[in-house]
């Protein structure tokens, strides 16, 4: 068991501007700790989402709220019941003072870990999607690849598509958010041209 308040919850997408009934304790603030990321998520409805990916993002700043629990495996319980995941396994965490942890990349979980520590938080939690736009697409991610899907999406999915990239923190800069910018794609009815591969 923690002091309440010393335990965060780590954002970078939707969670900042749609977190539902996310338990937190005041508001956002921009973190300082740059991880890599890429919208390279397909999501159930169907637009693209950021998630941690070397493979493909940028360094980017990130976001950062306080939890009002006091226990770190409470605070992982709900952050898995707003993203809806069926287990805590793709919840991320950290517990900075001790070696219990929970992550897909070791670098980056130790790059959490010495943020949090250089913080004074004893726990810091986030959500562990992977990547999974191949998966999903039969396509390698690529800016060219992703521009191609974001073109063929239509009705709400293009909606929901538009939403979430326009509201997403600028510090979220990657390259595919830069890609359909400077093609006009957020604020008009065309879809995205293709773009160069990275």
């Amino acid at each position: 068991m923690v002091s309440v308040g010393s335990i965060v919850i780590l954002g970078w997408g939707s969670l900042l501007w749609k977190p539902r009934d996310l338990p937190r304790a005041g508001d956002w603030h921009q973190a300082g700790l740059l991880l890599p990321l890429e919208f390279s998520r397909v999501s159930r409805g169907g637009q693209l989402t950021l998630v941690l990916d070397p493979a493909h993002g940028v360094e980017c700043d990130t976001w950062y709220v306080l939890s009002p629990q006091a226990d770190i495996a409470v605070t992982v319980g709900d952050l898995r019941r707003r993203e809806g995941t069926r287990s805590t396994r793709p919840i991320g965490y950290v517990a900075v003072d001790d070696a219990r942890e929970n992550g897909r990349l070791s670098d980056l979980t130790n790059r959490i870990r010495s943020w949090g520590a250089t913080r004074g938080f004893q726990g810091v939690v986030w959500t562990d999607l992977p990547g999974n736009f191949q998966e999903h697409t039969g396509q390698p991610f690529s800016v060219s690849a992703a521009a191609t899907y974001l073109s063929h999406l239509e009705g709400k999915p293009l909606q929901d598509a538009r939403e979430y990239i326009a509201n997403a923190p600028k510090t979220s800069m990657t390259p595919l958010r830069r890609h359909v910018q400077e093609s006009g794609w957020l604020g008009e009815t065309d879809p995205p041209k293709g773009g160069r591969g990275v």
